[in-house]
């Protein structure tokens, strides 16, 4: 049962804005850590095309698929030393509570996970002691250190920043993040596209509800709400040079 869903979970692969990628190639890779708002960079591209943004072309993956014995899909492992990589990464800590809510809404045939208690879900994410894919922290930020070597240029994004207001951040931070992608992808954005995109990034429009998906909450900090200092304890002892090295330390 547990071998069926591996090859249905930590998938994201969504098309190229406008024309898509069958008939062209990339210009840039779009990756990111699973549970760590693909969707909101998706819906992100799509405001900049209502914005009359002309894209480049993309291609989009998690960093680490365990079904593949390269780790990574063909398409990626075709360009991704030749092309530049736009890369969105989380709080390792709340991509944990988003996984555990995941993993229990659309995996409940896995007896394995369903017998243990919400605490339990919590600390087998974190110690990883089930397979993949309720294991994938640790390869993921593996395959983050080994794209940022790869070359060439990487444009690292934090959801924390792009989230913004209705999410627990902050307006300046999400306007930076934008334009900071947006120079990444050479688009000129102007005060009055920034506010248009701001206010419409987050939550769920009528015109997003075909292609694009939004996250459980898209708050920042859920984390602190379910973990207990147990939790806290067994997850600092694992990751926290993750959380130091990418700001995430307390």
């Amino acid at each position: 049962m547990l071998l069926r869903v591996i090859g249905l979970i930590l998938l994201f692969c969504v098309s190229a804005p406008s024309s898509g990628f069958a008939s062209k190639k990339p210009e840039y890779l779009l990756l990111t850590l699973p549970k760590s708002g693909s969707h909101l960079m998706g819906k992100l591209l799509r405001l900049f095309e209502e914005c009359d943004k002309k894209t480049p072309h993309w291609i989009g993956s998690h960093l680490f698929y365990p079904q593949l014995p390269q780790s990574m899909t063909p398409e990626v492992k075709a360009y991704y030393k030749k092309f530049k990589k736009l890369i969105l990464i989380r709080d390792p800590r709340d991509i944990v509570i988003s996984s555990v809510f995941w993993f229990s809404s659309y995996h409940q045939n896995v007896k394995e996970w369903t017998a243990l208690s919400f605490n339990q879900k919590i600390e087998t994410v974190i110690l990883e002691k089930m397979p993949p894919p309720f294991s994938f922290i640790s390869n993921n930020f593996q395959m983050l250190d080994f794209f940022l070597d790869a070359g060439p240029e990487c444009c690292v994004v934090k959801f924390e920043y792009l989230i913004g207001e209705k999410g627990g951040g902050s307006l300046r931070e999400q306007e930076a993040e934008i334009y900071k992608i947006a120079e990444f992808l050479g688009i000129d954005i102007t005060p009055s596209e920034m506010y248009y995109i701001t206010e419409n990034l987050h939550g769920l429009r009528e015109v997003d509800k075909i292609g694009v998906q939004t996250f459980r909450k898209g708050i920042i900090g859920q984390w602190k709400e379910y973990f207990t200092p147990q939790h806290e304890r067994l997850f600092n002892n694992k990751f926290y040079p993750i959380l130091e090295r990418w700001g995430y330390a307390d």
